[in-house]
């Protein structure tokens, strides 16, 4: 079965119907959790063919996997999705999918932070713990935007940065980001500049007071290579964008 991110489904690859067992005595098994299924059930996931894939902002994946049995699909079986935001202040989202009749499942994770994403299966309704687990996570990359006004000045004026990240979940404080300038092929730190946590965006000011020649800067603005904690995205950095600077 297919399900989106609340865990509403959205198309169904097969069929299987939940195998049922007396519940009988106290201590007995309870209701069996899909055909075919056991307490050894194997449970495999993927993002594109990995436990791990990363990804633009507001893109979407198909979380695939399959659940077997000593080799045998368990058809009908309902699988725990937990995902849960690398960092910040997001909620747990919590779904259940159903296997197919060859065992198989598709989950689409829909656009949103960086996520761990843990799997479950319970072969009997009364198992204290799960028979089987997987996990896979999704890395984001936020979007970095940068301008520069004016970008042909003189000595002794003044220009403008301005951007936004993308995103959301912005960390109390806003996200800190590096100004670096190009020195022959290596980005170089220059300043700090924070984004407003309420909608990301950034502004900075500087003024050229050292110019003796006519020169062109190149600068950009990236999140630090270590991440920033509370930040549920990864490093990033905006496009490159020159200045002329004339003495």
């Amino acid at each position: 079965v297919i399900a989106d991110a609340s865990g509403a489904t959205i198309g169904a690859p097969g069929s299987g119907q939940a195998g049922t067992a007396s519940p009988g005595a106290p201590g007995a098994p309870g209701l069996a959790n899909g055909k075919g299924g056991c307490r050894d059930a194997r449970l495999r996931a993927t993002l594109r063919g990995s436990a791990r894939v990363a990804i633009p902002w507001g893109r979407s994946v198909m979380l695939r996997g399959a659940l077997e049995c000593g080799g045998a699909p368990v058809s009908g079986a309902l699988v725990a999705v937990e995902l849960a935001p690398a960092a910040g202040a997001a909620p747990v989202r919590h779904a259940e999918i159903r296997t197919a009749a060859d065992g198989s499942f598709a989950y689409l994770v829909g656009a949103g932070p960086s996520r761990r994403i843990t799997l479950s299966y319970r072969a009997f309704s009364n198992d204290p713990k799960p028979s089987a687990r997987a996990s896979a996570s999704v890395l984001v990359t936020p979007t970095i935007s940068l301008a520069i006004s004016p970008t042909h000045t003189v000595n002794g004026h003044t220009i403008t940065f301005s951007g936004r990240v993308s995103g959301g979940e912005q960390p109390r404080g806003g996200v800190p980001l590096q100004l670096e300038y190009l020195e022959g092929n290596r980005w170089m730190i220059y300043d700090v500049v924070r984004t407003r946590p309420a909608d990301g965006r950034f502004t900075y000011r500087y003024t050229f007071r050292r110019t003796t020649q006519s020169i062109t800067y190149t600068f950009r603005v990236a999140i630090p290579a270590a991440g920033v904690s509370g930040y549920p995205f990864q490093p990033a950095a905006s496009p490159a964008r020159s200045v002329h600077v004339d003495p």
